[in-house]
């Protein structure tokens, strides 16, 4: 399975923005690699990764988040949430928007994507829907397919974290120790 890596920054106002992305396969050393580059013109305050990752592999007793967390690497991940009907509700909501008479924007989306998130942008064009399916209590569940949404599940994960903006002086002598990255060490 190919590594999904989304970017995601803070405005002052709380608009958010998907500004870059990772799409690749590789070992754990070019992963965080890969990773390093993408970050290196940006200031990162946090990063959550899959779940998955907190899974032991059977032969090398060792986890994902703890590997790239390791020197040489470096990186800090915190578990995210799998919870997607939920994160589902919270990028829908964050996509919604509403126009004046006129066209102009009276109600702006809180999250943007650039035009550099291209698979982000495909499988977000893409994103299925299984047919409707009945559970025991005979009501219907409609559920997404899981094909092409690595970075529809990177969105949602971020959005249902509430990402918010940090200013860089005051963060660097916040005694706040949750607002820390200690905290996820």
């Amino acid at each position: 399975t190919p590594h999904a890596y989304l970017m995601i920054a803070v405005s002052p106002a709380g608009q958010k923005y998907a500004i870059d992305e990772l799409w690749m396969n590789g070992t754990t050393d070019e992963l965080a690699t890969a990773i390093r580059i993408k970050e290196s013109d940006h200031w990162i305050v946090r990063r959550w990764i899959d779940p998955m990752a907190l899974i032991e592999d059977q032969l090398t007793k060792s986890t994902l988040i703890d590997d790239l967390r390791k020197p040489p690497h470096g990186l800090f991940f915190l578990p995210a949430t799998k919870d997607r009907a939920r994160g589902i509700l919270r990028v829908k909501k964050a996509f919604k928007y509403e126009r004046a008479e006129g066209g102009t924007m009276r109600i702006a989306p809180e999250l943007k994507i650039f035009k550099n998130c291209k698979r982000l942008r495909w499988e977000l064009q893409r994103y299925q829907w299984d047919d409707y399916q009945r559970s025991a209590d005979r009501n219907p569940k409609q559920v997404p397919r899981d094909k092409d949404d690595h970075f529809c599940e990177d969105l949602y994960r971020i959005m249902l974290q509430e990402p918010r903006y940090y200013d860089r002086d005051e963060y660097a002598t916040s005694d706040a120790e949750d607002d820390k990255w200690q905290w996820a060490s």
